[in-house]
């Protein structure tokens, strides 16, 4: 016997669907797109479980009769292609027909259909890829599927998925997709009884509406709409975000070529530089892109999902997308004043353009990326971040009231991000750069700290445990300290006999501020501040869902989170620790990690996360001026919350020897 075979039929369809159906929302997205190509103008998407229990697609589309609907369920069926020729110019979100038999071959399967054409539709049931029955039944014209109980026959598969409320997120996300894409269709998507979208047929004259149901009302009025760009054929147009709506992750990149969502890193990193001078570092901007473009010239058939492309002129697109982004971001639009009026660029024949179109075009023409020139200091808006942003992912209000008061108002950093010279602030002193230079014993430790650059910032001769372990009961290293100043506006320099010791001020109150909260937890509850006024807040479908679902952990962290209608929530209470300092931005992140550690993380992991983004926004900062008595406990309340000497990798504090220190100045004897 040979020991090459032929797989069995199901065999090869089940092989096929771990290729095309890698989760429940790949069910969705595969159906809901052959309703698209089948005509429908109203879709329903229903969803049990997570997508697991049930997936029942409904749509008003051509509809099939009873050969078709046989025919369908077998392997490489479809009518939309005939020839190898024809994938060159597909037109259609699908065209394999692997599909609808992977699905079947992996779940409890049910199909009703029918065409206008037809008396009477037709009723195919199918169990783990075999037909359980066919037959004639009454049906409305278009196509409606019920898959039940998906990967029931592959338990190994089954396992691999997540909870339910993190697969119905990517459900959401499939159907927010489809449904940016063709705004003259209609949908309706509940998840176990609940409405999450309901998306009627939107009007040429309202390109913002679908925008609105998808990403939220306030969130689409920052959302401004690309003037078109044409090329070759082909066309970008769409909408690019206000800075200010910036997110943690690249998800808010929604690139869509011929009406399917792709996902492509040229043209991620051509948005992403037209972007770098106007959001901070680690943040990724909010883009609804269109791109139309002959069929022939892409390549739909290189991703067994089709989330990938290729394009014949890739040049081309990347420079259209560029132009157009960078075009339009040029003006400014979310600043306050007058939009200039819409117009559609020709990269051939260029129009009249006023100076910030001309100033953008002739820096594109030569480069297939670009950045926005820096804003001035009059431009800067709430918006627009400045160029030295520190590197985080949420950018707090400098102004947050804080644990250590602000006795004097902190030194400008400069917008270039070089550090200034080193200057010294005595004790009594409001001001360090009015400040005198001090005696020459400071200059020459000022000097030392500036060359400290050349040496290893951590003893190869100590264990990771010995030098980040916590203080132990007793130990007292942080409040032995005596505190002498700060340097360069972010660092408190301390001495002990024998060393110098520098601490990163706004990363030692973060963990002091983490500390305290998770002790508060663990006393039985987090005090919590009622705002006097409530913070309402726009959320999306997936933070929606994750407030939903977390709504226990958000009230026992301190988070007073309630739905206010539709896609508005309100913010009733904080943390009071963090109240006074408590944004829409520090809200939103909360939701966004409590959605990424999912409800199987324990509580301690999810404390950790959430108090420590709480704490940034609530921690004193870099330039903050602190008091000789506030830097003393400040360091008391290191040791007294045992907390080490790094943060999630970062050093807390680093120390030189009096030994190390003589080695930089090649000094043979202490003192000499």
């Amino acid at each position: 016997m040979p020991r090459i075979q032929k797989l069995h039929e199901t065999v090869a369809n089940q092989v096929a669907a771990g290729e095309v159906i890698e989760r429940p929302a790949s069910v969705v997205k595969e159906l809901v797109e052959n309703a698209v190509d089948a005509g429908a103008r109203r879709i329903s998407i229903e969803v049990q479980d997570g997508g697991v229990g049930l997936i029942r697609i409904v749509d008003d589309g051509m509809g099939m009769d009873r050969e078709d609907a046989v025919l369908c369920l077998e392997r490489h069926a479809t009518s939309k292609i005939r020839t190898a020729r024809d994938i060159e110019s597909v037109a259609t979100l699908g065209f394999r027909g692997e599909a609808v038999p992977s699905i079947a071959s992996v779940s409890r399967f049910l199909l009703v259909t029918r065409t206008a054409e037809d008396a009477a539709g037709t009723r195919v049931e199918v169990e783990g890829g075999h037909t359980v029955s066919v037959e004639s039944v009454g049906a409305p014209v278009g196509t409606a599927i019920d898959v039940k109980e998906l990967f029931f026959n592959l338990p190994a598969r089954r396992k691999f998925l997540k909870r339910a409320q993190t697969e119905a997120s990517h459900v959401d996300e499939a159907i927010e997709r489809i449904a940016l894409a063709y705004p003259h269709v209609a949908f309706r998507a509940t998840h176990d009884g609940r409405s999450v979208l309901d998306a009627p047929v939107e009007s040429d004259r309202d390109p913002r509406g679908r925008l609105g149901r998808i990403l939220g009302a306030a969130p689409a009025k920052r959302l401004h709409a690309v003037d078109p760009v044409t090329t070759s054929g082909i066309r970008v147009s769409g909408f690019v975000g206000a800075p200010d709506l910036a997110e943690r992750t690249a998800r808010g990149i929604r690139v869509f070529v011929n009406g399917r969502f792709i996902r492509d890193r040229t043209i991620s990193h051509s948005i992403q530089e037209a972007y770098r001078s106007l959001i901070s570092p680690g943040r990724q901007p909010v883009v609804v892109l269109k791109i139309d473009l002959p069929a022939e010239q892409v390549d739909v058939n290189a991703h067994p999902q089709k989330l990938e492309v290729r394009f014949a002129n890739p040049h081309e697109i990347h420079r259209a997308v560029t132009t157009a982004v960078a075009r339009t971001l040029a003006q400014r639009p979310w600043l306050e004043g007058p939009r200039p009026a819409e117009r559609t660029y020709s990269l051939g024949n260029e129009p009249e353009q006023g100076p910030a179109g001309a100033w953008a075009h002739r820096e594109l023409a030569d480069r297939s990326s670009m950045l926005i020139d820096q804003p001035g200091p009059a431009e800067l808006t709430e918006g627009t971040p400045s160029s030295h942003a520190e590197d985080r992912a949420d950018s707090p209000d400098p102004h947050a009231v804080r644990t250590f008061p602000d006795p004097a108002p902190a030194a400008p950093v400069p917008s270039d991000r070089s550090d200034p010279p080193m200057r010294w602030a005595p004790w009594g002193s409001k001001n360090a750069e009015s400040a005198p230079a001090g005696d020459e014993h400071r200059r020459r430790i000022a000097d030392a700290l500036a060359a400290i650059g050349r040496k290893r910032l951590i003893d190869e001769s100590k264990t990771a445990d010995q030098l980040f372990a916590p203080q132990q009961d007793g130990q007292s290293y942080y409040g032995g300290l005596d505190p002498l100043g700060q340097a360069l506006g972010r660092y408190l320099v301390c001495q002990a006999p024998g060393r110098i010791v520098l601490i990163d001020q706004e990363a030692a109150h973060r963990r002091v501020l983490v500390a305290r909260l998770i002790a508060e937890h663990a006393s039985g509850q987090v005090p919590v501040q009622s705002l006097l006024i409530p913070l309402q807040l726009e959320l999306d479908r997936r933070r929606a869902e994750t407030a939903h679902a977390e709504q226990s952990r958000l009230r026992e962290l301190g988070f007073l989170v309630e739905p206010f209608g539709g896609s508005t929530w309100v913010v009733k209470g904080l943390p009071a620790r963090i109240a006074d300092s408590g944004t829409k931005e520090l809200v939103l992140a909360v939701l966004d990690d409590l959605g990424e550690v999912g409800q199987s993380a324990t509580i301690e992991r999810v404390m950790d996360r959430v108090f420590s983004r709480a704490a940034t926004h609530s921690t004193v900062r870099a330039g903050d001026r602190l008091s000789k008595e506030e830097i003393k406990a400040l360091l008391a309340d290191l040791d007294a919350h045992q907390v080490p000497r790094e943060d999630r990798g970062r050093p807390i504090s680093v120390e030189w020897s009096d030994r190390e220190l003589d080695r930089l100045f090649a000094r043979r004897v202490l003192g000499s």
